[in-house]
């Protein structure tokens, strides 16, 4: 299992779904203060992502790439 890097989103509820992953707890508080000054008396959450699930049905290996010269016969 692949372990991605945590990362951080600042929400306000009722707002837009946050887009932004801030790479660290710093950016992402330094965001919310932002926010929280240009939207007086809203209230912008820090969430850090802990965990992600990822279901996959079909694999895709590719064994030979015929857009290549090197043909094995």
């Amino acid at each position: 299992m692949s372990q991605d890097k945590p990362f951080y989103l600042v929400w306000r509820p009722g707002g837009a779904n946050p887009t932004y992953r801030h790479p660290d707890h710093g950016s992402a508080l330094q965001e919310a203060q932002r926010l929280a000054h240009l939207n007086p008396g809203m209230t912008f959450f820090v969430l850090i992502a802990s965990d992600s699930f990822k279901r996959t049905d079909t694999e895709h290996r590719v064994l030979f790439d015929p857009t290549h010269d090197d043909v094995p016969f």
